[in-house]
């Protein structure tokens, strides 16, 4: 059980998606989209790639763990049209 976010094909545990989001607040992006919820509510493209562009400007300051946790994503983050979180 966690956050699947349909359209974007990213899947977290309810910690890994509590952590991305604390980390997102660090950085200083919008996180007024997310939801501790699984309730279809969208989030979208720009904030996805926000999200992206965030984890991808910051991977230099992760440990080895918490960038192989982050680093797979980019893409799908990027290249998404938005997503729904179920």
């Amino acid at each position: 059980m966690g956050m699947d976010l349909i359209g974007a094909d990213i899947s977290y545990n309810w910690h890994g998606w509590m952590y991305l989001i604390s980390k997102l607040n660090e950085w200083g992006v919008d996180t007024s989209e997310f939801r501790g919820c699984n309730d279809g509510d969208p989030i979208s493209k720009e904030t996805c790639i926000a999200v992206a562009d965030a984890i991808e400007h910051h991977l230099s300051e992760l440990d080895d763990v918490e960038r192989s946790f982050l680093e797979p994503d980019i893409d799908k983050w990027r290249s998404c049209d938005g997503c729904e979180q179920w």
